[in-house]
Parts: C-alpha cells; structure tokens; sequence
C-alpha cells in the first residue's frame, strides 16, 4: 500500500491499526458443492454409439450425450433396465475410469459404463430425441466438451472433435 499518497488515509481504519498490509482480507471461498452421474456408454456391434438430444434449456441444452443414470442404482437393476429402455441385449459391460468436470457453481463427478450391446427391438428409432452414431459422425454433432473428450479416448477409431 501508498497510505502517504492515499486521499483518505487520515480516515482509514486499517492505517490507523497498522493493519494496511493485512486489509482488506479475501472473502473465504465458497466450497463448490459435487454432483455425481453416471453415463452409459452403449455401444452396439457396428459400432456405432447411442446419443440422446438433451433438452433445450439446463446443463448442456441442445447437445448430443451419452444417457445417464443414478449412481445408486444396482448394477443388475441398471441393466435390466437399460435393456429393457433400449431395446437391446448387453453383451458384455465394463466400468470405466471416472472423471471430473467443474463448472461455475458445482462439479460433476461423472462414472462412465461402457455396454457392448446387440439391438433386440427397433425401440431406439421410435425415440425421437436418441439415435446411433458412427464414430465418425460425432464430429458433426454437438457434444458437452467432457463427453467428446471422453469419446475421443474411448472410442475404437480415430476421432478429432474440435472440442474448443
């Protein structure tokens, strides 16, 4: 501090206390609180990826992802119910490693499920707001930037989203 070149140095509290260079004090940070989900990544044996559009306002508005789940859900029930949402067979399941993304006010504590899976029903097509994409397909579409980043690694192809 400049306290012999401030204005208001005969009325400041803290030159009087000699406490210039410790005021004014920082606010505490706010402790960002952390959400947990679960996305499962199905694919079947084309390769192709399951995506649904996710609604037009809230987290990710308008952009392709892969459909999520509770953490809390047993992993039997989770596939019984995915098989029988999606129409299809899971044929082999396998956890992936999880991963953290921050956003202003919360972060998103996100657990990855790969499913390999073979279509028992053309369910998927009656949905309107989820459909299969091939790999390369995904640079077209717009993915949540931690979505991509995940299909780019996790994906058995080349891909190169533009992720800026």
């Amino acid at each position: 501090p400049q306290c012999q070149r401030c204005p208001f140095v005969d009325d400041c509290k803290a030159f009087a206390a000699t406490l210039q260079n410790e005021l004014p004090k920082s606010k505490p940070k706010k402790a960002i609180p952390t959400k947990t989900t679960r996305v499962l990544h199905l694919a079947n044996r084309k390769g192709e990826i399951l995506l649904e559009k996710r609604p037009a306002t809230g987290i990710w508005g308008g952009l392709y992802s892969l459909p999520e789940a509770s953490t809390d859900t047993d992993l039997y029930d989770l596939k019984r119910q995915i098989e029988q949402q999606w129409g299809v067979k899971i044929i082999e399941t396998a956890e992936q490693k999880g991963f953290v993304h921050v956003f202003s006010h919360y972060k998103l504590q996100i657990h990855p499920l790969f499913l390999q899976v073979e279509a028992v029903s053309g369910m998927v097509n009656e949905i309107d707001k989820a459909s299969w994409f091939l790999p390369d397909a995904l640079k077209k579409i717009g993915l949540p930037a931690p979505i991509g980043k995940y299909l780019k690694q996790n994906v058995q192809t080349e891909l190169h989203l533009s992720l800026e």
